[in-house]
Formats: C-alpha cells, sequence, structure tokens
C-alpha cells in the first residue's frame, strides 16, 4: 500500500514536470509535432474503442502508450526511466481501478483536455489537468484496500 502511495507521488510528480516541458516547447507547426498530434489522437480513438469494449488491457496499453510519447518529448532518459518503474508499481492498481469503476471514458476526455493544453502551449494548465487526471484514480484506492486485501500490504 505504501509503496503504491510513493510511487503515485513520484509519478505525479515528474509527469507534471515533464508536461509543462513539453507544453512549453510543442511547435505546432513542426512536422514532428503535426506526426505526434495525429498519433496522440490516434490512441484517443484507440482509448475510446477500448472503453467501449469494455477492454481494459487494451485501454491500459493504449493509456500508457499516450504518456509515454508525451512524456518522450522531454527527451530526458532519468526520467523516462524512473516515471517507467514506477509504473510497475501502479499498474496492477490502474487495471483494478478500471475493473472496479468503469470510468475509463472519463479518462479519454481528460486525455484530449491535456493533449489541447499541450498543444496550444498552456504549460500550467497542461500540469493542472495531469494533476486532475491522476488525482481521479486515486479516489477508489481505500476500496480497492479493502477489496483486494491480499494484494496490498502496509
Amino acid at each position: 500500500r505504501k509503496k503504491v502511495e510513493e510511487a503515485r507521488f513520484v509519478r505525479m510528480s515528474l509527469e507534471m514536470s515533464a508536461f509543462r516541458v513539453v507544453a512549453a516547447k510543442w511547435t505546432p507547426r513542426e512536422a514532428r509535432y503535426e506526426e505526434l498530434e495525429a498519433e496522440l489522437e490516434t490512441l484517443l480513438q484507440r482509448q475510446a474503442a477500448c472503453s467501449a469494449g469494455n477492454d481494459n488491457a487494451g485501454f491500459l496499453e493504449a493509456d500508457e502508450l499516450f504518456h509515454r510519447r508525451i512524456l518522450e518529448q522531454s527527451e530526458n532518459v532519468t526520467l523516462m526511466n524512473v516515471i517507467s518503474s514506477m509504473r510497475a508499481h501502479l499498474n496492477r492498481v490502474r487495471y483494478l481501478e478500471l475493473l472496479e469503476a468503469h470510468h475509463s471514458s472519463v479518462m479519454v476526455e481528460q486525455h484530449r483536455r491535456v493533449l489541447q493544453a499541450i498543444v496550444t502551449n498552456r504549460v500550467d494548465e497542461s500540469a493542472d489537468l495531469l494533476r486532475e487526471h491522476l488525482e481521479y484514480l486515486q479516489y477508489d484506492f481505500p476500496y480497492l484496500i479493502k477489496t483486494y486485501s491480499g494484494y496490498f500490504r502496509d
């Protein structure tokens, strides 16, 4: 349990910082950013399809790739490695959250809003929206601990 909470804190702190960096340097007319935006839009469509089809594993895969592709634009390999190790602690919990809460459609909309903030260089808003998105998932955590107590240790 404590490990999950610590991993969430580290992930949120690092991702918010990285999303700020990406939003600040996003240049919409550059080909690489146009291509990346199209790729991210495709991932959002994939997330929406997975959400509609109750494909939690597919949704999580597309979700993780969405975050990773944005994070890669920070060009910080150390950050990517740390976040990747944090995600390992969180993936089981994230799957349980989707299984129980069925809120993947809300998450797709949150991703859309984060992406729009990034591509329009709204630096602080991109980080704030990401924080809201990541915090949204935490509300189910006490229920998950109670329901799946065998998965968590203090």
